[in-house]
C-alpha cells in the first residue's frame, strides 16, 4: 500500500503536517477516509495516510513518517489494539511527543471511551491480553502509551453524524498549521553580502476552499438534525391522530 499525502508541507522542518494513525479494518473506508479527504483534498493540508503501503514493507518506514510529521491524529476504534502496527505507531507517537520537539497529538475516541484504553475490561483489554505472550518490555510500552492517551483531551464519538466531528477536527488542525511557506535562498557566491530571499506563498485559495468544505459539512450536519426532528414530529402527530380515532 503506497502512501497517500497531499501537496506541500507548511514548514521546512516537517515533511507532513498530519500523520493519521488508525485501524484500517475499522475506519479506513469510513471515518478516517472522509477525514483524509477533508484535510488533504479539500484543505490542502499535507496529510499522510498509509492506505497503499506495499505489503512486506517494514513498519520502520511508518515510524520515520511519524518523526517527520508535525501533528499526529490517532483514531482509537474498537479493534485498534488488535494491531501490533497500530500499537507500535502509538508508542512512537508518544516518544516523539515526550521528546518536546514541537510535535502535537490529537486523539479521537471513535466508538470507544477513553477509559477503555486503561481499563481491565472492554475490547482494548481483550486485544492486549491476546498479545501478552509477546515481548514484555514492548507490551509495557504499549500499555503506557494507551494510558497516556486516555488522559489527553480529544474528541469522543459514539454515534450520530460523523461530518460534524470531521468539521471540528479540520478546524482544530487548521488553527495549528501555518499555511505560509517560506522559501529561503542564500547566495553563497556573494562575498560582500549574503543574499537572503524570503518568498511568501499565500494560500488564500486553499483556505477559502477549506472554509467552504467545513461550512458544507456543518450544513449537512444541521440538515440531518432538522430531518430527524421532522421525522419525530410526524411520528408524534400520527400517533396522536390514531389515538383519537
Amino acid at each position: 500500500m503506497a502512501s497517500s499525502s497531499s501537496s506541500s508541507s507548511s514548514s521546512s522542518s516537517w515533511e507532513h503536517d498530519v500523520f493519521l494513525c488508525f485501524r484500517g479494518e475499522d475506519t479506513r473506508e469510513g471515518f478516517t477516509g472522509h477525514l483524509y479527504q477533508a484535510l488533504s483534498v479539500h484543505c490542502g493540508i499535507n496529510t499522510f495516510m498509509d492506505d497503499r503501503l506495499p505489503k512486506g514493507r517494514e513498519i520502520s518506514e511508518l515510524l520515520e513518517r511519524i518523526e517527520r510529521s508535525r501533528i499526529s491524529i490517532v483514531i482509537f476504534s474498537p479493534n485498534f489494539a488488535s494491531s501490533r502496527w497500530c500499537l507500535d505507531e502509538l508508542a512512537k507517537i508518544i516518544e516523539c511527543k515526550d521528546r518536546d520537539a514541537g510535535q502535537e497529538v490529537l486523539p479521537v475516541f471513535y466508538k470507544v471511551a477513553p477509559t477503555e484504553l486503561r481499563g481491565p475490561k472492554g475490547k482494548m483489554a481483550e486485544h492486549l491480553a491476546k498479545l501478552s505472550g509477546r515481548d514484555a518490555e514492548m507490551l509495557s510500552r504499549w500499555r503506557l502509551a494507551l494510558e497516556e492517551f486516555s488522559n489527553l483531551r480529544g474528541w469522543t464519538f459514539m454515534q450520530g453524524v460523523e461530518s460534524g466531528l470531521i468539521a471540528q477536527i479540520v478546524d482544530e488542525v487548521r488553527s495549528r498549521v501555518d499555511h505560509v511557506s517560506l522559501d529561503l535562498r542564500v547566495d553563497d557566491h556573494d562575498d560582500e553580502k549574503d543574499s537572503l530571499q524570503v518568498t511568501k506563498h499565500a494560500t488564500d485559495g486553499a483556505e477559502h476552499a477549506c472554509t467552504k468544505v467545513v461550512d458544507a459539512i456543518s450544513t449537512v450536519f444541521a440538515l440531518c438534525i432538522l430531518a430527524l426532528h421532522i421525522v419525530l414530529l410526524v411520528a408524534v402527530i400520527k400517533a396522536f391522530i390514531e389515538g383519537d380515532a
